[in-house]
């Protein structure tokens, strides 16, 4: 395939890369040379006469080397393909992988190099990447049993063009659906006699308890009742789980009603949400280094040595700010606020479907993706998974037993051994083969009565179910793909528009900025970050999402 070097501009970095080059058809394998026979689908080898294929990848940080490890061999022989690795120093396969599309020098396949849905579709719609749609369909068993059960997986790849250029990775990881949940230790309830808060107000009262109360007994005033990180990300700070006491809100910044965008950081809800927390900053109620620390800062305030000093705090899991299975055992005792009502009764929890990105691409000018669909299609069941991603079976994982049971305490599906143990290893790939760890698999591990009743899986699935996902937003905020130009504008306001925003409400809450006197100015400020062509961007996106699976 002959190429050309297409340079963008550096605000493409952002959401795509450096280069794109253009040329080859779209025609799926009908062009492909037939010299290579596979064979028939779900069955092995998967060639009679072994082939190479050159794999660009980048090091995963618990795997020693692809090239002598375990996993290779294993399915090297099983399959009859051998790879030949270009292997990204770990933290420089973006880098790498960039300088790779712009030379148009590529290997045969790039796989877990960390390219987003709009990359993907930059690259595939100049020709760059074959599409994978009907190879799929002709060659595999797994991934089109997989995408059949979950049509996710297939509309999140799904190209605005029709195509789909990757092969997937992702996880069904339930409790993650609820991101922004409000934790709260349950000691400091009970020592004060406190009920869990379920509206702003309420919440307001624990806190002020928390502080004046001493419900750590030592006879100091050394509680912070809610502490944040918010340099670590949004994440992290309060006013992600605030805010849907007020108005709908997730990191985008947009709120979807019956299909249409709106911009919520510029309504009359965002400003009284801004209202009641610098109410609680003023009071001594959130702390002030909740704006500046980041989790390891705020792991350190969690496990205070000698007596807990922490109240409440917003993350996806008690495990940010606590050692889970730690020492101190404080990770037994915190528990979720469910979303709060606020004033208007306004109650929603931020919550958001499974999301697939890209994992495998297929150069264009590689003359056999059917090999490759073929080799990836086992690691899509339950058997080709746990060899990939845990090891020999019946050695590092076996089938489950007849009365075992997984964190649910419902019958099990498999059991992985003691010894395999999630640290650097040579044994197998993990998330550096393609991959989708299902609801089912992930919860389809045996396990023990010491992991039931004190790990966290259960508790995070249980609590999730229960409290957050009966206030779940109704129109989640699908896997959205830009264009190429859109791709660009994006690149250039998203970023700072997001800082402009967080920024604002760090501002606001402190008191730096006054949330009456300097509202006007906020909203220039807004302006000139071009949040209506932002909005606008995503509504097309939407719409042509909408098109492409419908």
């Amino acid at each position: 395939m002959k190429s050309k070097t297409l340079f963008l501009s550096a605000a493409l970095l952002l959401v795509c890369t450096a280069a794109v080059f253009a040329g080859g058809d779209q025609e799926g394998t009908e062009g492909s040379a037939t010299a290579i026979k596979v064979t028939a689908p779900g069955t092995f080898p998967i060639v009679e006469e072994k082939v190479t294929i050159k794999v660009f990848t980048q090091k995963h940080r618990l795997v020693e080397d692809l090239n002598t490890n375990r996993f290779t061999g294993i399915y090297e022989e099983m399959t009859n393909v051998h790879f030949e690795f270009d292997v990204a120093p770990q933290g420089q396969g973006e880098e790498k992988r960039n300088l790779i599309l712009a030379s148009g020098d590529l290997p045969d396949v790039f796989m877990y190099t960390g390219m987003n849905a709009t990359q993907m579709v930059v690259y595939g719609s100049q020709g760059v990447f074959w599409p994978l749609q009907d190879i799929i369909d002709e060659q595999s068993v797994h991934l089109k049993k997989l995408w059949t059960e979950k049509p996710f997986i297939k509309n999140d790849l799904t190209a605005p063009d029709g195509n789909i250029y990757a092969l997937p990775q992702g996880a069904e990881c339930f409790h993650c659906t609820a991101q922004r949940k409000m934790w709260i230790y349950q000691p400091w309830l009970d020592e004060l006699g406190l009920e869990m808060p379920e509206t702003t107000e309420e919440y307001y009262e624990v806190l002020k308890a928390f502080r004046d109360g001493d419900p750590n007994g030592n006879g100091q005033q050394d509680e912070l009742p809610l502490v944040g990180a918010m340099a670590s990300g949004a994440g992290f700070s309060p006013h992600a789980f605030i805010m849907n006491a007020f108005q709908y809100w997730d990191d985008s910044l947009l709120i979807i009603e019956d299909g249409n965008m709106r911009f919520s950081a510029n309504t009359p809800e965002f400003k009284n949400a801004m209202k009641y927390m610098k109410r609680l900053y003023d009071e001594g109620l959130i702390a002030p280094e909740t704006f500046t620390q980041d989790r390891t800062q705020l792991k350190q305030i969690g496990e205070n040595p000698d007596v807990n000093i922490l109240g409440s705090s917003q993350a996806l899991w008690y495990g940010t700010f606590v050692t889970n299975f730690g020492p101190s055992e404080r990770y037994l005792d915190w528990r979720v606020v469910p979303p709060l009502k606020g004033p208007d009764g306004t109650r929603w929890a931020q919550t958001a479907t499974f999301r697939v990105q890209p994992h495998t691409l297929v150069a264009k000018d590689y003359e056999y993706p059917e090999v490759l669909v073929r080799w990836a299609d086992w690691l899509y069941s339950v058997e080709g998974n746990r060899t990939a991603n845990t090891g020999i079976k019946d050695q590092d994982w076996r089938w489950a037993r007849e009365g075992e049971v997984n964190y649910n305490n419902i019958p099990a599906t498999f059991f992985v051994e003691p010894h395999v143990l999630y640290k650097l290893q040579n044994e197998r790939w993990l998330h550096t083969a393609p991959h989708f760890n299902s609801r089912e698999l992930r919860q389809g591990g045996a396990t023990s009565q010491e992991i039931i009743e004190k790990g966290q899986e259960a508790r995070l699935y249980k609590w999730t179910l229960e409290f957050y996902h009966p206030y779940k937003y109704p129109e989640f905020m699908p896997n959205l793909i830009f264009g190429e130009d859109e791709a660009l504008e994006i690149g250039e306001i998203e970023p700072a528009l997001k800082d402009g925003v967080v920024s604002a409400i760090a501002r606001f809450v402190t008191g730096e900025l006054d949330i009456d006197g300097d509202w006007s100015s906020y909203l220039r400020e807004l302006d000139g970050l071009e949040w209506s062509r932002y909005v606008a961007l995503y509504q097309d996106a939407l719409d042509a999402k909408m098109a492409a699976i419908n």
